[in-house]
C-alpha cells in the first residue's frame, strides 16, 4: 500500500470543539468530570425503563439492568437562525446543534471555502426515530387483525409522527442549518461503535486531499431501548451498574447519551485565519478485522494494524507516543484485546517512563457514535493541560489485559511528559461492532507536528485518477454487467421487475461460510452485498487477493434495515400495547397478544438480532466473509451512494486503500417508503420506487494497469461534484432505487461515454 498522498500542508488543526455528556455540556466541563468529577448511572428520563425490564433474565426482548449513562435535561438552546422549532428536534440533534454551535463559536469559515460535516449518527441511535416505527408499525398490525365479528380496530388515534424527520442525514442536515453554509457536503457515518471516529478519519481524508478546506466532524447517540435488548443478548452489558476499564472488577459495558464535535481545519488556513489551533491530528490508520473471530469479537490483529497504519501515515516515531486514550469499554474480552494491540503496535518505552493507558466511559459511559470524537477531545484538554487525568476508581488490573512496567493505567493524576526532551504525542481508538478499528495521532502544537513526522510524495501520475473496474446488479429476474449496461443506456427491450417476488431470496444452504444463526439474522442489504463482491470478483481471485489487505468497503443506505424494522418491533410491543393509545385501540387486549404472539413465532432475538439490523454491517460482512481489511463503513441518506463514491474516491487518491468497494442496496418498495416517509418524500410521485442492489469497484489507475484490470471508464471529479440535493437516475427515467441512484447515474454516464466514444472510433 502506497504511503497518504497529502497536500503541501498536511496538517489538520482542531480549532473547535464542543462537547455535551452526562455531567458537562462544554470541555471545560468535561475536563473537570475527567480529573474531579464522578457521574452516578441512572434510570432513563425519556422513556420509562420499567416498559422494558425483567429480572426474568430467560426473557428474549427484555433488558437486564435498569441503569445506564443517560443526559436528563436538553442542551442549552442555540438561538441561530435556521434553527429547528421547540418540539421539532430529536434529542440527538438538540445535543448535536448545541455542540456544533460551541465548537464554531470562534472559528471563521469563509465563505469560498468548501466545508465537509461529517458526523456519525446512527439510525439504531435515535430514540424518537425507534418510537415513531415502532407506534407506526405495530398498530398497522393491530389494525390487520379482526375481532370475532371480522372487524379490525379502528387506526391509531392522533397523528402519528413521520419517521423520515429523524433519519440520520437529514438530522445532521437540520443540525447543521444556519450554523454552516447552505454548499455545505454532509455525511451520515455509521461503523456501529468506532462511528464517530470513522466521521473524523473521513473528514481528515477531505482535509488531507484538498477536496474541503474545513471538516467539521463528531456524532450523536441516544441510547434507546432496542439498543438495550440487543446488547443484553451478547452479555455485554454490566452487571453492576458500574464500568472499570481494564480492571479486575470490569464485566461489561453501559452504554449512555452524548454528541461531541470538533473542527478540522487546514493548518495554512487556520493561521491565515487567526483561529486557535487546540491541537494538530498528524495521523490516522483504519482496519477491518477481516477473517478471523465471530462478528461480535474484537480481534488484536485487525486492531494492531490500525495502530500500526496510523503510524505509518504520517513517519512517527512510536515511541513519541505517550498516551492511549483508548476504546476501554470494561467488557473483559474487549479491554484484554485492547491491550495487547496496544502493545503489539507500540514497541515497550525502557527507561524513558511508562505509556499510559486510560479510558473515559467509566466517567460518562459507552456513547457509541459520540465515543471516539468525546476521546479526541480528551486527548486535546489532556495535551493542553499537559496531564493524563487518572483512572478512577482502578482498584486492581485485569489479569487478562496484558499490562505492566511498560504499559500502565494511571491510578493517580500524572504530568504528560514527551521522550525526554521530545513533546508527547497521544493515541485515540475507536472500535466497532463489526469489526472496524480506527486509531488517531494528535500532537500539541503545529511545531511538534511539523518536526517529528512526515508524508512522503506522491508517485507521478497516480495522484487522482480513479478507474472504474467493475460493476455488477442484483435485481429481480437477474441481470448480467452487459444487461445492466444495456438497459441504463435504455438499449434493453425491457427494465428489470421493480420488486423481488415473494420477498429477497434468502441464501441457499452453503452460499456463505457464516453460522446458521448469524446468517438468518442478517438484513437483506447485507446478502445482497455480499453476492454483489463474489459477482464482481468471481474469476479475478489470483490478481485481487494480493490486494485484500488494503481493500476497502463503503455501503450506501438510507433509512432503517428491514431487520432493524423487526427488532424495533418486537421490542417495542409491550410498552406500545401498554400505552394509554394501544389500550384505547384494543381494551380487552385480545388482539394485541395476537400480534405480540406473532412476532414472537417470527422474529426471534438472538446475540447477533443488533449486529443484523445495522447498516455498517453492509460493509462489514462483506470484509469479514471474504477477509478484507480496509475501511468498511456505511453511509446513510438518500443520496448515499454519491457520498459513497465520493468518499471511496478520498480514501483512494489519500492512499489508504488501493480497491474500493461501493456498494448501495434498497429493499424499501413504496409501501415501506411511504411507511417511513410519510408524504414527506423528496421525489414526486411520477417515480416508481424499485428494489435491488448495486456494486461497483474503483482502483487507482497504476494499480489497475499493474494487475490487469478493466478499464471501465474514470471516476472524476467532475462525476462527484458536491452536491447536496438527492440525485436521480438518468439512466432509467421514472424509477428510483433510493440511495442506489447516485450510483446509477454514474454508472450511466460512463456507459455512455464509453459508447460515445467507441462510435466515434468506428466511424473514423
Amino acid at each position: 500500500m502506497k504511503e497518504p498522498l497529502h497536500p503541501t500542508e498536511p496538517l489538520a488543526a482542531v480549532v473547535g470543539m464542543g462537547i455535551i455528556v452526562p455531567g458537562a455540556s462544554s470541555p471545560e466541563e468535561y475536563w473537570n468530570v475527567l480529573m474531579d468529577g464522578h457521574v452516578p448511572f441512572s434510570e432513563p428520563s425519556a422513556f420509562d425503563i420499567g416498559d422494558f425490564y425483567s429480572e426474568d433474565h430467560r426473557e428474549a426482548d427484555k433488558v437486564r439492568g435498569r441503569v445506564s449513562a443517560y443526559l436528563h435535561s436538553d442542551a442549552p438552546r442555540t438561538d441561530t437562525p435556521g434553527g429547528p422549532a421547540d418540539g421539532e428536534a430529536s434529542r440527538v440533534e438538540t445535543w448535536l446543534r448545541h455542540c456544533l454551535a460551541q465548537a464554531l463559536q470562534d472559528v471563521r469559515v469563509p465563505s469560498a471555502e468548501p466545508v465537509l460535516c461529517s458526523m456519525a449518527v446512527q439510525p439504531f441511535g435515535i430514540l424518537e426515530l425507534e418510537e415513531a416505527l415502532a407506534r407506526k408499525g405495530l398498530f398497522r398490525l393491530l389494525v390487520e387483525v379482526p375481532d370475532e365479528h371480522g372487524a379490525g380496530p379502528s387506526p391509531e388515534p392522533g397523528e402519528s409522527p413521520v419517521p423520515a424527520r429523524w433519519l440520520p442525514r437529514e438530522l445532521v442536515r437540520c443540525a447543521a442549518r444556519g450554523l454552516l453554509p447552505r454548499d455545505t457536503d454532509v455525511l451520515a457515518v455509521d461503523s456501529a461503535c468506532s462511528s464517530g471516529m470513522a466521521a473524523i478519519d473521513a473528514g481528515l481524508r477531505a482535509v488531507w486531499s484538498s477536496t474541503h478546506g474545513i471538516a467539521v466532524c463528531g456524532g450523536s447517540f441516544a441510547l434507546t431501548p432496542a439498543v438495550l435488548i440487543g446488547t443484553t443478548q451478547t452479555d455485554g452489558q454490566s452487571s453492576h451498574g458500574a464500568l472499570a476499564p481494564f480492571d479486575e472488577e470490569a464485566n461489561g459495558t453501559l452504554f449512555g447519551d452524548g454528541a461531541a464535535v470538533v473542527v478540522l481545519k487546514r493548518l495554512d488556513l487556520a493561521r491565515r485565519d487567526n483561529d486557535t489551533v487546540h491541537a494538530v491530528v498528524v495521523g490516522s490508520g483504519m482496519s477491518h478485522d477481516g477473517r478471523g473471530k465471530g462478528i461480535n469479537a474484537p480481534d488484536v490483529r485487525g486492531q494492531s494494524i490500525a495502530l500500526t497504519r496510523a503510524l505509518e501515515s504520517c513517519d512517527l516515531d512510536p515511541e513519541a507516543v505517550r498516551w492511549v486514550v483508548s476504546h476501554g469499554t470494561s467488557t473483559p474480552l474487549g479491554d484484554a484485546t485492547e491491550t495487547m494491540s496496544v502493545n503489539r503496535a507500540y514497541p515497550p518505552t525502557g527507561d524513558d517512563g511508562p505509556r499510559y493507558l486510560t479510558s473515559n466511559k467509566n466517567l460518562i459511559g459507552h456513547g457509541s457514535a459520540a465515543a471516539g470524537p468525546a476521546s479526541l477531545i480528551h486527548a486535546v484538554l489532556g495535551l493542553r493541560h499537559r496531564t493524563v487525568p487518572a483512572q478512577r476508581d482502578h482498584r486492581a488490573p485485569s489479569a487478562r489485559c496484558d499490562l505492566g512496567e511498560d504499559l500502565q493505567v494511571p491510578v493517580s493524576h500524572t504530568p504528560l511528559d514527551g521522550n525526554g526532551s521530545e513533546p508527547p504525542f497521544v493515541g485515540v481508538n475507536g472500535f466497532g461492532l463489526g469489526g472496524t478499528n480506527i486509531h488517531t495521532l494528535v500532537a500539541p502544537d503545529p511545531e511538534s507536528a511539523r518536526e517529528h513526522t512526515s508524508s512522503p510524495a506522491a508517485e507521478d501520475g497516480d495522484t487522482g485518477a480513479i478507474a472504474l473496474v467493475g460493476c455488477a446488479a442484483d435485481v429481480p429476474g437477474g441481470a448480467t454487467a452487459e444487461e445492466l449496461r444495456a438497459w441504463l443506456l435504455g438499449e434493453a427491450e425491457a427494465s428489470p421487475p421493480a420488486r423481488f417476488a415473494g420477498g429477497y431470496p434468502q441464501p441457499a444452504a452453503g452460499e456463505f461460510l457464516i453460522p446458521g444463526p448469524q446468517l438468518h439474522a442478517l438484513d437483506e442489504s447485507h446478502v445482497s452485498a455480499l453476492r454483489l463482491f463474489s459477482e464482481l470478483t468471481s474469476g479475478r481471485e489470483e490478481e485481487l487477493s494480493a490486494l485484500r489487505p488494503t481493500t476497502g468497503v463503503f455501503a450506501a443506505h438510507f433509512g432503517p434495515t428491514e431487520a432493524h424494522l423487526r427488532l424495533v418491533l418486537r421490542c417495542h410491543a409491550d410498552a406500545v400495547r401498554r400505552s394509554p393509545a394501544g389500550r384505547a385501540a384494543d381494551p380487552s387486549g385480545e388482539r394485541w397478544e395476537k400480534v405480540l404472539s406473532e412476532l414472537r413465532a417470527a422474529h426471534g432475538i438472538s446475540r447477533y438480532s443488533l449486529a443484523g439490523s445495522l447498516i455498517n454491517l453492509t460493509a462489514a460482512q462483506v470484509s469479514k466473509h471474504y477477509g478484507l481489511m480496509g475501511p468498511a463503513f456505511a453511509l446513510e441518506g438518500e443520496n448515499s451512494g454519491a457520498d459513497a463514491l465520493r468518499v471511496a474516491r478520498t480514501y483512494l487518491i489519500t492512499g489508504a486503500i488501493d480497491l474500493a468497494y461501493v456498494v448501495a442496496f434498497n429493499g424499501m418498495g413504496r409501501e415501506r417508503a411511504h411507511f417511513v416517509q410519510g408524504q414527506a418524500m423528496s421525489f414526486s410521485g411520477e417515480h416508481h420506487i424499485a428494489e435491488g442492489g448495486f456494486g461497483v469497484l474503483l482502483a487507482r489507475a497504476g494499480t489497475r494497469r499493474a494487475l490487469g484490470l478493466p478499464d471501465l471508464g474514470e471516476l472524476s471529479p467532475a462525476l462527484v461534484e458536491r452536491s447536496a440535493a438527492p440525485v436521480r437516475t438518468t439512466g432509467c427515467p421514472g424509477r428510483t432505487y433510493l440511495c442506489a441512484d447516485g450510483l446509477l447515474t454514474f454508472l450511466a454516464e460512463r456507459f455512455r461515454t464509453i459508447s460515445d466514444a467507441d462510435h466515434r472510433r468506428s466511424a473514423v
